[in-house]
């Protein structure tokens, strides 16, 4: 599901790093996403993930960063009784008054807890360290006004208990009466703070890489540009003499362009385990430069973490996926990975097994999920390699230029299946269509708009699962299996795992004015709706003609106004149609889908 609202706290207010609660006219949530330290409190953000509700408390969990449309009007807080405390209002930031009942109790961890009573009812208030509340920021038995988040930790599965307040700062108590009104206190995060506009520091960038959370000033080259490491545009990774770091651009700035010189104010947090800077002014001194590579003779790390490196070796393995690819390079005892990105638009013939090879690139981490922990390089265009001599084999002819795959692979023949029906053919071999929602460490967790089931590659497929990402749009074809409570998709063929192209506009196009509408169909749900809207049965009674025609008839406003990932997930609904004889008649073919 995709939610669209406003931050209301910063992340860590409750309780966990990577959680920040958002809220829109309909209610509040709380959202799980991997650049949550990056979001600042009346950030306007876009969310798409599954729902899940640890401990009663519902959540929306996105492996995807989340997006920012700009910035939003912080909502006024409902004022509500001590007892009122409850699931109507979880997610939602509320206010509500009582009086301090017990201690002050503190955790191990720094976290706050109180007991609040008012009228004969009680709740709990909670504050996380990363508040800057204190436990002298109150006084037993005085009279306070709370605002918060509400939130929930249930002590069993189901059980409607366990409803808290979750203070954001100093700024969330007011005293009312029986004792003095807590001294303000600095956030420790004053970069998050609506109410305050610290000064950046200047420093280089190996020194804001270590600076977490506060604002600073870098000046550096720009030596990734912003088409290479997605489609947002918003991306790009900056270097000086000592170190180097992505930049997340806000929504409306340019950027700037491989070579620039620039000085960037910004946050620095981490996303996906790697820093990066939150950029929130930006300024070009200059262009034309260019930083020289770092030579390296070893793997990259850590220590070279988004810098500029070159590599020299022997091509060992080339592997294919769509637009990416993913090749070994053997250099002295050790093989380097290096990946070439859609946005870099290298072929991947543009490497030859068995020759010698000079590339450069940005270094970059894992994902989280992914099994292969080492670093890899991403080349930034074609200039970035070249081939010298050697005796390796050269692709086969009429072949795609991976190794071992000619194009007269194919995968087995299929039966076309939601993975909603999954549980219906167990020892069938069949073709499943869906985007990535989270690589896994032996495939990947596909959802189809039916349900979310894994996808496990094995055998000669197992190496692919590397190349996967989250947003990708992929056909896989294999045997169903019954694994434990799980129904999966077990792969071996690599020639069976597919990853599809963006869907042809012009065909959208050709259904809508043949009688199809174009009303979208919004995949964005309202927030007090998302627990009773979700589930798998939405598509259910809908049969495959209906959702093609369906999706292909809202595919001309849905690409063109919102999100690239619908898109996507059309060309995969197509792309199956060919084996399954359900398309209708069109000029030209269908969606290009390569296989690996």
């Amino acid at each position: 599901m995709t939610v669209v609202g406003v931050v209301t706290a910063e992340a860590g207010r409750l309780g966990s790093a990577d959680l920040i609660p958002v809220q829109d006219a309909t209610g509040g949530i709380a959202v799980r996403v991997p650049d949550a330290g990056i979001h600042v409190r009346g950030d306007r953000v876009e969310v798409t993930g599954a729902l899940a509700n640890p401990y009663g408390q519902l959540e929306v969990r996105s492996t995807a960063a989340a997006t920012t449309l700009g910035s939003g009007t912080l909502p006024a807080p409902l004022q509500i009784e001590v007892g009122a405390l409850n699931e109507p209002v979880e997610g939602r930031l509320v206010s509500l008054t009582g009086t301090i009942d017990g201690p002050v109790r503190r955790s191990s961890t720094g976290d706050l807890s109180l007991d609040v009573v008012a009228r004969g009812a009680s709740a709990r208030v909670v504050a996380d360290s990363t508040s800057g509340l204190e436990t002298g920021s109150f006084v037993k038995g005085g009279t306070y006004r709370f605002t918060g988040i509400a939130g929930q930790r249930a002590s069993k599965k189901d059980r409607p208990d366990g409803y808290r307040l979750w203070l954001r700062d100093a700024d969330d108590i007011v005293a009312l009466g029986g004792g003095p009104s807590p001294s303000p206190r600095h956030s420790p995060n004053p970069t998050k703070s609506p109410k305050t506009a610290p000064t950046p520091e200047l420093m280089s960038v190996a020194r804001a890489i270590v600076s977490v959370d506060h604002l600073v000033t870098i000046d550096a080259t720009v030596t990734a540009a912003a088409s290479l490491l997605d489609a947002t545009g918003r991306r790009i990774v900056v270097e000086d003499g000592t170190a180097a770091i992505e930049v997340y651009l806000v929504n409306g700035t340019a950027a700037p362009g491989l070579g620039s010189h620039v000085s960037v104010d910004g946050t620095v947090a981490r996303a996906y385990g790697a820093p990066r800077l939150r950029e929130t002014a930006i300024r070009v001194r200059g262009g034309g430069s260019s930083r020289t590579p770092v030579d390296l003779r070893v793997p990259p790390s850590a220590a070279q973490e988004w810098r500029l490196v070159r590599v020299v070796g022997t091509v060992e393995e080339v592997h294919k996926l769509g637009d990416r690819w993913r090749a070994e390079l053997r250099v002295g005892g050790v093989t380097i990975p290096v990946s070439g990105l859609e946005g870099a638009r290298i072929p991947a013939d543009s490497l030859v097994k068995g020759r010698l090879a000079t590339i450069v690139g940005i270094v970059r981490r894992p994902y989280p999920s992914a099994s292969d922990r080492r670093f890899a390089i991403l080349p930034r265009g074609a200039g970035d390699l070249a081939l010298g001599s050697g005796g390796g084999a050269s692709p086969a002819p009429g072949g795609t230029g991976t190794a071992g795959v000619t194009a007269s692979s194919a995968p087995l023949a299929a039966l076309d299946v939601d993975l909603a029906k999954l549980g219906g053919h167990v020892g069938e071999v069949v073709r499943v269509g869906g985007l990535v929602v989270e690589p896994t460490a032996d495939g990947a967790r596909l959802d189809d708009g039916t349900a979310v089931a894994n996808v496990v590659l094995s055998g000669a497929a197992a190496e692919l699962a590397a190349l996967l990402e989250p947003g990708d749009a992929i056909n896989a074809t294999g045997r169903v299996e019954r694994r434990g409570s799980d129904v999966i998709v077990a792969v071996s063929d690599p020639a069976a795992l597919v990853r599809v192209g963006d869907p042809v506009l012009a065909e959208a196009a050709d259904v809508a004015a043949a009688g199809g509408t174009t009303e979208p169909r919004s995949g964005t749900a309202t927030m007090a709706a998302s627990a009773g809207s979700f589930g798998p049965g939405l598509l259910d009674g809908a049969g495959l003609v209906s959702i093609v025609l369906l999706s292909l008839a809202s595919a001309v406003v849905t690409v063109v106004r919102r999100r690239r990932s619908r898109a996507r997930l059309l060309a995969t609904v197509l792309a199956r149609l060919p084996a399954s004889g359900s398309r209708p008649a069109k000029d030209g073919p269908a969606p290009a889908a390569e296989p690996l």
